[in-house]
């Protein structure tokens, strides 16, 4: 994934939305712990989209791009 959200800590686990406007991905950006974070395909509106303790990773879309789902 090239990081077009200009961030210094990792960005992994991309999954483009089905209108392919969008990608949801895992970052590690505002601490050590991993969340969701979805944005624009140029790098544009980053919104931070989980904030717990928990590790949040694999998100992915309904098929009708509604929704999403993580472990």
């Amino acid at each position: 994934m090239k990081n077009q959200a200009k961030s210094e800590k990792d960005d992994k686990e991309p999954n483009w939305s089905p209108d392919s406007k969008s990608i949801v991905f895992t970052s590690n950006r505002n601490r050590e712990n991993w969340d969701i974070y979805k944005m624009n395909i140029d790098g544009q509106n980053v919104v931070h989209l989980t904030n717990d303790l928990a590790k949040d990773d694999r998100a992915s879309w309904s098929l009708d791009g509604l929704s999403l789902i993580h472990i």
